[in-house]
């Protein structure tokens, strides 16, 4: 009777290592997967702050000033929403290590204004750089519309 029990459990370690494996698989997965996303934050928050960075040492009183956009407070850092703003956007980029270059997003606004309503570039105006991003975790193929929008945004006063 002993040696008949001994036989039916001959592939029962086999069977849990197999469920075990793939439940340790899908935890790691995910501890990878959420490090990542994290990685992406603080490096988009990073670039925000280096965008933000060359926009206020670049005001109207520099050489090649940065904004505001020609269409008003808010627009993106592309070739030609605004006076040097892809200037801002390379600057932006050199911080999104790891992320596609055309999946980072990059909008510029400079929202103080004069009794015109001009939009202003001058010391002590301020000057709002947002950069997003939208990641998608190695997990999407079991988790369908898994993809989060990461973003950092930066204000702050033009020194220059």
């Amino acid at each position: 009777m002993i040696t008949r029990w001994k036989q039916d459990q001959s592939g029962q370690s086999m069977v849990e290592f197999a469920l075990m494996f793939v439940s340790f698989m899908f935890v790691m997965a995910g501890i990878f997967d959420f490090s990542r996303a994290l990685f992406y934050y603080n490096s988009l928050s990073e670039a925000a702050r280096v965008g933000a960075r060359y926009a206020i040492v670049h005001g109207e009183n520099a050489s090649s000033p940065a904004g505001p956009c020609s269409n008003g407070a808010s627009c993106s850092c592309d070739n030609s929403a605004a006076a040097n703003a892809s200037a801002i956007r390379a600057a932006v980029l050199t911080r999104t290590t790891g992320m596609s270059p055309g999946g980072v997003t990059t909008t510029c606004s400079w929202p103080d204004q004069n009794v015109s309503f001009t939009y202003l570039n001058s010391i002590n105006k301020r000057v709002t750089v947002t950069v997003s991003y939208t990641y998608q975790p190695i997990l999407t193929a079991f988790i369908p519309n898994a993809n989060i929008t990461l973003q950092g945004q930066v204000t702050s006063f033009i020194q220059y």
